[in-house]
């Protein structure tokens, strides 16, 4: 008797016959995922170096040898270099706009010992606004024809100007240096216009004065006689001490460009300031001790109107010493120079 057959379930069949495939994949993928293991390990330990892998004590005593740079400050390294570039333009920028508010303070320690001064070498820009150069000269014309503007070297200082204003003061304590200081500057500028008044202060309260041309000028025998607080009076005070300057005074005489402030005593050389500025300079040479007082007030009001005119005051302190806070007020509004300075 035959036996039924049962019927196969193609499902369980495909099961059966994939078992032994299944078996030796799954044990193949097992050594090649222990090869991979051993491998990748050797291969990694063959690239990174043994040192990389520290221990605690081994990082400690490796970072206690180590001595690292200070980090330079946040902000710095924040920025971009073109940006920092730009900080120090916007400020070198900012300090030129703002240089004609200020003035540059010289103070020489020791006397310069001659007159005859080498000229000062300098590629810096000057307070008084363009380049210098060297030596004695004559930068030409300019394109609208105005006169040549001339570079010089007063006492070792260097200054340009197109039309130099002089004032002196004709005090008592400066008649050792009058002659060398008019001669300096006759040889350096050439004529300059020059202003001679007694002392060097400035009141608010004065009436009686005025600025009168040296030519021709004779003192009175009562007001302006000789060591009188006028500025006749001094003058003739140092004319007699001094033959050379005396002769020197004879040929001031002779010029247009030469006056002396009549009345004020010692504090009436604002109206020295107003006649230069009637004449036009550019530059205001200011020779004084800067002994005699001077009303903030009237500097004040003064630099206002020599720096509408475009008028730069370099002021000459021949003491030396560090001078007051009142008349340093026009330098520094003028952007001009202050220097104080022995000569001999």
């Amino acid at each position: 008797m035959n036996t039924p057959l049962t019927p196969v379930n193609s499902k369980n069949a495909n099961k059966r016959n994939m078992l032994p495939f299944g078996a030796l994949g799954l044990s193949l993928l097992i050594h090649l995922a222990v090869l991979l293991m051993v491998g990748g390990a050797v291969l990694v330990q063959g690239i990174i170096p043994k040192e990389a892998f520290l221990t605690s004590e081994t990082a400690s005593s490796l970072e206690e040898s180590m001595v690292l740079p200070e980090a330079p400050p946040e902000e710095v390294m924040d920025k971009p270099v073109l940006e920092q570039l730009t900080d120090v333009s916007q400020t070198s920028s900012q300090a030129t706009d703002s240089a004609d508010l200020s003035a540059d303070v010289i103070i020489a320690s020791s006397p310069n010992g001659s007159m005859n001064l080498m000229p000062v070498m300098s590629n810096a820009v000057s307070p008084l606004g363009t380049s210098l150069g060297a030596g004695t000269g004559t930068k030409g014309t300019r394109g609208n024809g105005s006169p040549s503007t001339k570079m010089v070297n007063l006492f070792g200082n260097p200054l340009e100007s197109s039309s130099l204003g002089v004032i002196l003061d004709v005090s008592g304590s400066t008649h050792k240096l009058l002659l060398p200081v008019m001669e300096e500057i006759d040889k350096k500028y050439g004529n300059a216009k020059t202003v001679l008044a007694i002392g060097c202060g400035m009141s608010t309260k004065l009436t009686d004065v005025t600025v009168k041309p040296f030519q021709g000028s004779n003192p009175d025998p009562v007001k302006d006689k000789a060591g009188a607080r006028t500025t006749l009076g001094q003058i003739l005070m140092a004319t007699n001490r001094n033959a050379e300057f005396e002769k020197y005074v004879k040929k001031l005489k002779h010029r247009e460009d030469v006056w002396y402030v009549q009345g004020g005593d010692i504090f009436a050389t604002r109206f020295a300031f107003e006649k230069l500025i009637e004449e036009k300079v550019d530059t205001i040479f200011w020779f004084a001790d800067f002994a005699d007082a001077v009303a903030v007030s009237e500097a004040e009001d003064l630099a206002k109107k020599l720096r509408s005119n475009n008028i730069k005051v370099i002021l000459f302190d021949f003491t030396g010493k560090a001078t007051k806070p009142a008349p340093l007020i026009l330098p520094q509004k003028t952007g001009g120079k202050a220097i104080s300075q022995v000569i001999q």
